[in-house]
Parts: C-alpha cells; structure tokens; sequence
C-alpha cells in the first residue's frame, strides 16, 4: 500500500507540474495570437496621416543626429546586433557553439515615406521589447569562431510597429506607451511577422494541450483508472474548459480594448478635422457624413491637408471595417454581444470614392497563415503518427478488455478457446529447464539482449549484437489439476529483469522461473500428443497470449496504462495536424484551437465505438467458430466411426472363419484310422502344421484402435462444448452490459441462444 500511495503521489505531482506548464504555455500562445489580431487591425498607413496612438508604417531609414558603428564591420548602423561564437566539443565528444561575446546597440534615426518623414525613439519598454527582426548581415567563420552580424543601415526599408506620441509641435513614434500593438522594427514586413507570430503561438499552444493531455494522463494512472471512455471524458472535459476559459478571456480582453481605441481614435481623427476650419463657413469637415473634399479647394484647403484628411478618416475607416469582421465571426460577436458592444455608436460615412479605396484596402488584406512549404507536409506526418498511435495503442486496449471480460479458471476449469488462469509454475520434469545466460537462475522462458554502444560522428547509440528468446514447455498446476504450457510467441511481462554493462557493452536479462505463480491468457486448445488433454499456446494475432509473473489487475493496469499513452501520443500528432490544417488556412482563433482539441478526443472516441462494435463481432465469430468446430468433429464421428467399426467387423468374420476351419479341421482328425491316416496325410501334416503354428489373433488391436478413437473424438466433443457454452455467456453478458447495450440496441445485435446438440 505504502509502495502504491507513492507512486500515485509522484503521478500527482507530475500532474500539477504538467498542469502549470500547460497554463503557461497556452497562455503565452493565446498572446501571441491576441498580437496577430492586433497587427492585422493596425492598418499601414503613409506617414503623413500619423494621429497619436497605435501605427504601422513603412519608409526609409534616415539619420536623426548620428549614427553607430558596428562592432565586427564598423558599418555605421543605427542598429546592430553582433555575435561572436566558438566551437567546442562536449564531454561525450559532441560540437556545439557556445556564445562568447554579444552585443546589441542602437541609436534614434528617421523613417521617410513619399509624404512625410517620422522620427523613431528605440528606447524601450522593459516589460515589451522591441522585436528587432532582419536577416543576419554578416557572418564568417575563421577557424573554430564564428562571427555573426546584424545590421539596419540608413537608407534601407523598415517595416515599424509603434505608438504616435504628439507633442505641442510634432509627433514621433515610440515604443514606452502600452497599447494594443506590438513593439517591431524589421525587416520582412508584416505579413511574414504575423506569420511567425502564427508559428510560435501554434507550437505554444500544441506543446500546452499535449501538456494538458499527460496531466490527465497522470491523474488516470494515479487513480488506477483504466476505462478508456472514463479517460477521454476527461481529457474532453479539460480541453473544452481550459481552451473555453483562455479563449474568452482573450477574447474579452482583446475585443473590449479595441472597441475602445476605436472610439478613441474616432475622437482624435475629429479633432484633427476640428483642427482645419473652412474660411467663409467657420466649420469643420465632418466624420459623420460623406465629404467629396475637392469641393472644398474653393474654400482654400490645400490639397496636402485634404489627402491627409482623407487618409485618416479611410484609415479610421479601414480600422472599424476589420473589426467588424472579427465581431461578426463565431465566437467574437458571441462575446461582442455579452458585452453589449458596438463599433457604430458614432456615424462614419464616407464618400463614394473612399468607400471603393476600403473596398480595395480590405480586399488586400490576407489572414494570416503559416504556409510554409516543408508546414504543409507536417499534417501528413502527423497524421500517419495518428494512425500507428492509435492502432498501437487500441490493440492493446482491445486486449486490456479480454483481460476484464475473460473470467480466471480453475485449471480443471479451463475450456476450449481463450482462457485465462493464475497458477504454478512446474517443469515437466527434472531436466526440462533453462539457465538464464546472465545469472544463471533455473527458467522456463527468458529473453537476453546484448549491445554495443557506437558512435556515429557526433551521435552515439545502442546496436544490438546478440538477441534471443528461447522456451521449454512447462506445467501450470494448481490444486484442481495440471494444464501444459507452450511459451512460443507469447508475450511475457516480468518482474524479473536484470541489466549490467561492462565498458561499451550493455547485457538485459528477463526471464520466468519456475515454482512462482503465474498468470496466464491465452488460446486453449486440444493436446496433439494427448487429445483428452487441453494446452494453452499462441492462438492468433486477434487473441492474447500474455504470460506474466504479475497480478491480473497489474496486467491489465499495466495494458490500459500503455495504451492510453499510445492514444495521448496518437491525440497529440492528430492535434498538430489539425492545428496546422487550420493555420495553413488561415484560421487561428480560439474557436479554431477548441475544435482542434475537440477533434482529437472526439475522432478518439469513435474509434472506442469502433472498438466495441469489433468485440462483440469477434465474441460472435468465436461463438459461431466453436459451432463450426463442433460440426467438424460431429461429422469426423460420423464418417469415421462407422469406417473403422466395419473393417473391425471385417476383421473380426475373418479370423471367425479362420477359428471355424480350424475347428472342423480338428473334428475330423483321428490318428487310430489307418486308411482315413493314409488318404488324408497331406491334410494332416497340414493340419499338425497348423497347430504348431497357431496363429496369433490380433483383433483386440482394431477394437482398442475403435474405442480410442471414439474416445478421442467424445473428449474433443465434450471439451468443444464447453468452450461453446463460455463463449455463449461471455457474448450474451456482454451485448447486455453499457456501452455496448448502446450498440447491440442501434446494430440489432441478438441474444444467441445455446444449441442442443442431441442426436
């Protein structure tokens, strides 16, 4: 008990600290999902049409007040990031490089567009970093060093993310003010950026619900749970309410703080149209109906600050557009409209021309997706995993459910098809043993392995060298009787295991010894040497066959546990390529992540349904084969038995002949009848021939021959009939018990009845 209360209380902990692990990791992936949403509402928009709160905008890079040079090429940068690295070689003789020296330094610059130019501060927020992102300059490698250089440079395209501080006279772009954006200069642009944002919030998000998964895993096997439908209601249960409670209060968060700068940014895109006064009129340009801004030149607007004004009621426009979007899909205008919230509590209209420009804008705005090309071919991958995991991990399932639905026997008990006992070991005799090669203990049955580590360039690993399993049969005995045991193909699990190494080598030695009790399942069936007499031995690979020197319920623990981490590896290949197939599409949501996690318990218990409507199709089989055996052997009776009883017949009127003759022979034999002596001395010197040769009369060896056979075939009836009998019950008990009530009711699966076999 003592042994059982630490093993469940090491499950447990491995649970909680899975269980962090997962809460961590999804959370992390919902963000960066939540930082995907955000950029994809950010439009980029030209310099000139720059308000105070969160930008996106592209230009060229120009000096402010100076320049850095940098450290490796003296490049004069405003930002770079060097790296020096060394190869070195670990203690099992593997490279790696270690990182020497790093350094990253950068100065305030400009960015220039064709309307106007922005100055950029890159002091930054410590609780969010700037995410510089480029491809590496510079890299050589001189020797066992390795130099590596990142750079941006004036005159080259950068693509920032920021937030537009105004001053009294000027704005600027900085990255200290919270907001819903991310910090970023680079590079590549903002689709490739959202693109491995999609990336890492994939494999966040993966790694955490297979995270989950084990948690669950560990809480089933520490609670000796082995229902396979118990653990993946559970694993459903803990999916859906993780992913439902991170997903909404994502959602919440995300689509809340939107609304919100939306109706702020409403309210500085006014001012700045309160901020052009038309001469004559003493108005403003209004948001909240459509303006043709042409008509306006009269009044002496400049046309620079009426394509300003354009751009930004488009943009602001642009902005509301895409919120929509997300607010009229599954679940955000669920959550949207919990919170009573509403992007058109304050009227924006736009003129005919802008609207076609927000057409076009919208139109060439792209979800983001991770399409990769070698992405593409991971759900294939993932998929086969799927595949093998399950069929791995339902087999053994499937044998895991013999196990339960097999009952223990008395050895005296044990009828024709699957069996299952718990008795001694006994050899069957003195010298039918085996000595195990490594400690050299008395065995029925071992397996001995021997291996050789190696290297293969930086890698190592184990080859075999010498590989066996070798058997003797064996008795198992218990109080009622003695069954014989064929070990040949079975599948042993002991608790009998030894492994030593000396040097480079690695010696495994497991094996079963004889006088301690055994469990036994497997295929009973006659005794070609003995065909009164039952063995049990390897049926085929649809039935067990299962030797251990364990409990019955530590058996089949020991099946359910292996199993289900099949299915949790089969759950979490099938949950990556789900994931990925939504991603490639261009869907990454919550409600996407939930029907990924869903899919995988859900696909998972269809194959338990499948599972089941199996077994009662094999326990039907096997009632309908011990029929078809029983016919075999009633028809071997019937064309055999009255054969052999009439050459018995036949042989017993021969020698009844032979003993007539003979009989007569004598009567008519008389030594005193000189004349009958000499007429008849041919026959008598055959007839004294025939009485010092009596023949030896055989025919008891035909009738021993006759009542053997109908022995034989009267025990093989009569062992068959039991094994009938057991599967009848076994089928009928179980087309009556849940779940699989639920299928004998939908398939139409019936009661078999016991057939009589009289006459």
């Amino acid at each position: 008990m003592k042994k059982i209360f630490s093993s469940s209380s090491i499950y447990l902990v491995v649970a909680a600290i899975l269980s962090f692990a997962a809460f961590t990791l999804l959370t992390n992936g919902f963000k960066e999902i939540e930082q995907i949403r955000q950029l994809e509402r950010i439009p980029e928009i030209s310099i000139n049409a720059v308000l105070e709160g969160e930008v996106s905008i592209k230009g060229e890079v120009e000096v402010l007040e100076s320049t850095v040079d940098s450290r490796y090429t003296s490049t004069p940068s405003v930002y770079y990031r060097f790296l020096h690295e060394e190869e070195r070689t670990d203690s099992d003789g593997d490279s790696y490089w270690a990182t020497v020296f790093e350094e990253e330094q950068s100065v305030d610059f400009t960015i220039t567009d064709n309307t106007a130019s922005i100055d950029i501060s890159v002091a930054e927020n410590s609780l969010h970093p700037i995410l510089w992102s480029m491809p590496s300059s510079t890299r050589k490698t001189i020797g066992d060093n390795r130099y590596t250089e990142w750079r941006i440079e004036p005159g080259q395209q950068i693509y920032a993310v920021g937030y537009a501080v105004q001053d009294d006279s000027s704005i600027a772009l900085s990255f200290l003010p919270e907001g819903l954006y991310t910090p970023m200069l680079s590079k590549y642009g903002p689709d490739y950026e959202r693109q491995q944002m999609g990336k890492s919030g994939i494999f966040f998000i993966w790694i955490g619900l297979v995270a989950l998964a084990f948690a669950v895993l560990c809480i089933v096997i520490a609670f000796n749970i082995h229902r396979v439908l118990a653990y993946l209601s559970m694993l459903t249960v803990a999916l859906t309410l993780v992913l439902i409670q991170l997903g909404t209060l994502m959602l919440s968060k995300d689509i809340q703080a939107s609304v919100a700068r939306f109706y702020t940014q409403y309210e500085v895109v006014q001012r700045a149209f309160d901020a052009v006064k038309i001469p004559q009129q003493s108005q403003s340009i209004p948001l909240s109906s459509p303006v043709n801004y042409r008509d306006y030149k009269e009044y002496g607007v400049d046309e620079y600050t009426i394509e300003r004004l354009s751009a930004l009621k488009l943009n602001l426009a642009l902005y509301q557009a895409q919120l929509d979007r997300q607010l009229s899909e599954f679940p955000d205008n669920l959550i949207g409209w919990s919170m009573g919230l509403d992007t058109h509590q304050k009227t924006l209209a736009l003129h005919e021309t802008e609207q076609e420009r927000l057409v076009q804008k919208l139109n060439g705005i792209n979800s983001t997706s991770v399409s990769d090309p070698f992405v593409k071919w991971i759900p294939v991958i993932a998929f086969m995993g799927m595949f093998i995991g399950s069929y791995v991990g339902f087999r053994k399932i499937r044998f895991k459910r013999f196990i339960e639905s097999i009952p223990t026997s008395k050895v005296s008990g044990v009828v024709y098809g699957l069996a299952e006992i718990k008795a001694q070991i006994k050899c069957v005799n003195e010298d039918s043993y085996l000595t195990t090669p490594i400690t050299g203990k008395k065995s029925v049955w071992y397996y001995y392995k021997k291996e050789e580590k190696r290297k293969s360039g930086k890698n190592e690993k184990w080859v075999t060298l010498t590989e066996e399993r070798k058997s003797v049969p064996f008795i198992a005995s218990d109080y009622t009787g003695e069954m014989k045991i064929i070990a040949d193909n079975a599948e042993v699990i002991t608790k009998h295991k030894k492994v030593t190494r000396e040097g480079r080598y690695r010696y495994t030695e497991q094996y079963l010894k004889p006088n301690e009790t055994l469990y036994v399942i497997g295929s009973a069936k006659i005794d070609p040497e003995e065909h009164n007499q039952l063995l049990i031995g390897y049926g085929d690979k649809s039935e067990p066959f299962i030797l251990s020197n364990l409990s019955e319920r530590q058996v089949m623990l020991k099946k359910a546990r292996n199993g289900m981490m099949f299915l949790n590896m089969a759950f979490s290949a099938l949950l990556l390529g789900v994931l990925l197939m939504f991603a490639n599409s261009g869907s990454l949501s919550p409600d996407s992540f939930l029907i990924s996690a869903l899919t995988a318990p859900l696909f998972m218990m269809v194959l338990m349904i499948i599972l089941h409507y199996n077994d009662i199709i094999f326990l039907r089989q096997r009632v309908e084969r011990n029929i078809a055996n029983i016919k075999v052997t009633l028809q071997k009776r019937y064309d055999l038995l009255p054969n052999l009883e009439k050459s018995v017949k036949q042989y017993l009127a021969h020698e009844e002949s032979l003993l007539r003759q003979l009989s007569e022979l004598r009567s008519r034999y008389n030594p005193d009848n000189t004349k009958a002596n000499n007429n008849d001395q041919p026959l008598s010197k055959n007839v004294r021939l025939i009485i010092e040769q009596y023949p030896e009369l055989k025919s008891h060896q035909p009738i021993l021959q006759l009542m053997q056979s109908a022995t034989d075939i009267e025990d093989e009836l009569a062992v068959m009939k039991n094994g009938y009998l057991d599967g009848v019950e076994i089928y009928n008990s179980r087309i009556e018990s849940f779940p699989d009530l639920l299928l004998t009711k939908l398939f139409r699966f019936k009661e078999h009845r016991p057939l009589s076999w009289d006459g």
